[in-house]
């Protein structure tokens, strides 16, 4: 059993350095996971739900990723860069601490299965499809239109068109929203689909083949919807990989697209929706905040079927996108250096980082304890 000894009783006999140590650890929190701009838009979102009254639930929002914890190997006078230990999430779908884990999570179980797909059967090529239809879209009617984009995709994914090259799909809902008519009071939201689709192996590989695609689903979507379907931006389809046959570049462009797809509710990729967000007036924040909870609660944006979900059983995946065992998607930066520094001569102690939130200066993480295990 690992025995845990609090850093002053050990501090004069390794001659830890704390400053050296929480600089291992800031990458982390700073650049790799991003956490500390992350936690600043969370707390934002809970200022929002205490001013629409959901007291429970913005003291949840407010726990979130408070403290966190990263553990760094000790070796010869040397620190590794920390790893992401541990911390508790409070899973709101509106929360970015929370949607950037669910992203890593999708992002990880979607490049199992394509991997999977691509090394034990290799019978699949992919394309990816966007879906949305026209029209200025505001909270008012958002739940509606969200409603009838999910039906269309049912529709669509059970017609002849569609099945005519489908093999299998993964595909997610996503809502950006626009402020650009806010002088008229007005907020628009975009609700749209993105979708990787397995097709047979060597089909669709050119855009010209995709094309030829895209008029017949274009008119498929329209008769659908029961909208006028611009046919350059209602559908689109592209192949993964245009004219790249190795395999390397193949896989890498797959996992890349695989990964645009699972962006989740609010693209979180780079967090510029949610900053977006909230960066607003508060009244602006909060009617937007309030909108998107009532379409999204109770609400599943990501589905699958076909090989994707025949991969997913052989795989045992059971959760897409949830915040558990978020400490396996740690950066390999940690890794690489814990790796190096095993080479090094000495005793091998780990260090244990404490880091809670502090909302002054504007708001971050501040290192608060240091616990090393022999």
């Amino acid at each position: 059993m690992e025995k845990i000894m609090p850093v002053n009783q050990t501090e004069e006999k390794i001659r830890i350095n704390k400053s050296e140590l929480e600089r291992k650890c800031r990458y982390d929190i700073d650049k790799e996971n991003g956490f500390k701009d992350r936690k600043r838009l969370n707390i934002k979102l809970s200022d929002s739900l205490y001013r629409l009254g959901e007291k429970d639930r913005a003291d949840r929002c407010r726990s979130c990723g408070t403290p966190i914890w990263y553990e760094a190997v000790y070796k010869d006078g040397v620190f590794s860069r920390g790893k992401f230990k541990s911390a508790w999430f409070c899973e709101d779908r509106l929360c970015a601490l929370c949607s950037w884990n669910k992203y890593r999570k999708m992002r990880k179980n979607l490049s199992d299965i394509v991997d999977y797909l691509y090394n034990d059967t290799e019978e699949y090529s992919f394309i990816l499809l966007t879906l949305t239809v026209s029209g200025r879209i505001t909270g008012e009617n958002l739940n509606s239109e969200y409603d009838n984009i999910e039906r269309a995709w049912t529709a669509l994914r059970k017609s002849k068109e569609f099945n005519s090259f489908s093999l299998g799909f993964f595909k997610a809902t996503e809502i950006t929203v626009n402020y650009g008519e806010l002088k008229n009071r007005l907020i628009i939201y975009h609700p749209h689909i993105h979708a990787i689709v397995a097709v047979k192996k060597d089909s669709y590989r050119t855009q010209g083949e995709c094309d030829i695609l895209q008029k017949t689903l274009t008119s498929a979507w329209g008769r659908i919807t029961g909208k006028y379907i611009n046919p350059d931006k209602g559908v689109n389809v592209k192949p993964v990989a245009e004219g790249t046959e190795d395999y390397s570049e193949l896989m890498k462009q797959t996992l890349e697209t695989a990964a645009y797809v699972g962006k989740g509710d609010i693209n979180d990729k780079d967090c510029k929706e949610y900053t977006k967000i909230f960066s607003q007036q508060n009244a602006v924040i909060d009617s937007t905040v309030s909108t998107l909870s009532k379409v999204l609660k109770n609400r599943h944006a990501m589905a699958m079927g076909g090989v994707f979900q025949k991969a997913r059983k052989e795989l045992k995946i059971e959760r897409m996108d949830d915040c558990k065992d978020v400490e396996e998607l740690a950066g390999t930066t940690a890794e690489d250096e814990t790796a190096e520094i095993n080479t090094l001569n000495g005793v091998v102690r780990k260090a244990i980082v404490q880091f809670q939130w502090y909302n002054s200066m504007g708001g971050n993480y501040v290192m608060t304890n240091v616990e090393l295990v022999d």
